[in-house]
C-alpha cells in the first residue's frame, strides 16, 4: 500500500478564518473556473502531487506570459512524480 503524506491541522484562529475569507485568493487565470481547482482538489482530497497537476491543467493557456505547452509539461512531471512514488511503494 502506498505511503500517504501526512494531513497536519494548523490551529488558526477565527480571527484569521474571518481575514482569509474576506481576502481570497483569486489570480485572473483561475477566476474564470468553476469550480476553481482548490475546491476540486480539496473535494476529492487529492495530494501533493495529483493536485498540481490539476492546478496546472487547469490553468494552461489562462495564464498571462505562459506557454499552454509549459502548463501542461508541468502537469506531466507532478504526474511522473507521482508514478514515481506509487512505483516505489509497490
Amino acid at each position: 500500500m502506498p505511503k500517504q503524506p501526512t494531513k497536519f491541522k494548523y490551529p488558526v484562529s477565527d480571527t484569521q478564518l474571518s481575514s482569509l475569507s474576506n481576502s481570497p485568493i483569486e489570480p485572473s487565470h483561475y477566476s474564470s473556473l468553476d469550480p476553481q481547482p482548490i475546491d476540486v482538489i480539496e473535494a476529492w482530497d487529492l495530494n501533493f502531487h495529483r493536485g498540481c497537476a490539476l492546478k496546472y491543467i487547469a490553468r494552461a493557456g489562462r495564464k498571462s506570459g505562459n506557454a499552454e505547452a509549459d502548463d501542461l509539461r508541468k502537469a506531466i512531471w507532478y504526474l511522473n512524480r507521482e508514478i514515481a512514488v506509487l512505483v516505489e511503494n509497490t
